[in-house]
């Protein structure tokens, strides 16, 4: 085609999506980023557990184990390396973006520097390692001495309904029935477990919340004030207001079951000028 050609173009509009294969063929780097960015986009969620396990796979190679790349550690990686939270550098190491060796490497620099031990070579107690696995208060498959963590992208807490998802080297996860990743979990059936929560267990659960309301003096200090009557400990706060002058105020609390929760988020939302009041997941938080 010389300047000044004039061509038709035929558009395909039952196709409604984009293809990988136009990668190799669009000119501009505009015109591949657009196309990876809606790929981004669409398999998050797919993106997220692949790069969760090929993360897993690669410390075990190294042989550290999966939990070390846990809480403030990841984070603080994640942020070094520009991403806003750790789901969105799994994102980018099941994507391809990121290179899962290169972010395990960086993990083993950071235990190494930290000083944190490595319990893979550390003999433990059979009594100690029950203790220990039994202290999420979940039972998998009508077994206690399982290992297991409660997954960060639904928190979910006793009185939810839970199931079990084996991952690579981390145990089994537990997750909500309703959370985001189900879908792409159920592409491997064979990795679903039965799980139940443990009565009386006495634990607390981690959970994400928001609250939204018309700005106002002393309204962090009223939601506060919800919190110390129920007797609930705060882990972190958030509070910002958007240029429509509501109020956000994101929390990490300490919950002990799906009623603590609900009368939690009954009285924050009686308070004055709350707008609404909502449990949030890793998904739903990266939405806004």
């Amino acid at each position: 085609m010389q300047n000044g050609d004039i061509c038709e173009i035929l558009v395909n509009k039952s196709s409604g999506r984009p293809s990988l294969d136009w990668i190799s063929i669009v000119k501009t780097s505009a015109a591949k980023h657009k196309i990876k960015q809606w790929f981004r986009k669409e398999r998050r969620e797919e993106n997220v557990l692949a790069g969760q396990e090929a993360l897993e796979q690669e410390l075990a190679r190294a042989g550290l184990r999966a939990d070390v790349a846990r809480g403030e550690l990841i984070e603080r990686i994640a942020t070094r390396l520009n991403y806003s939270a750790p789901t969105d550098l799994f994102a980018a190491i099941g994507f391809g973006d990121a290179s899962a060796l290169s972010v395990a490497n960086r993990i083993r620099d950071e235990v190494k520097h930290d000083k944190v031990v490595d319990f893979t070579k550390i003999g433990r107690k059979p009594a100690l390692r029950k203790s220990v696995r039994r202290s999420s208060g979940v039972r998998i498959a009508g077994v206690d001495d399982v290992l297991v963590r409660l997954s960060k992208c639904c928190s979910p807490v006793p009185g939810d309904p839970i199931m079990g998802y084996v991952t690579i080297g981390r145990g089994v996860s537990v997750h909500r029935a309703d959370c985001p990743n189900i879908g792409f979990m159920n592409a491997t059936p064979e990795r679903i477990m039965q799980a139940q929560w443990l009565t009386d267990a006495g634990l607390t659960h981690l959970v994400d919340i928001e609250v939204e309301a018309d700005d106002r003096s002393q309204l962090l200090q009223d939601i506060m004030g919800v919190f110390a009557e129920l007797k609930t400990q705060v882990s972190s706060v958030n509070a910002k207001v958007r240029k429509d002058t509501v109020a956000v105020a994101s929390l990490t609390v300490q919950i002990r079951d799906l009623d603590h929760l609900h009368k939690l988020l009954t009285k924050l939302e009686k308070l004055k000028t709350v707008r609404r009041v909502y449990r949030v997941t890793k998904r739903e938080r990266a939405a806004l």
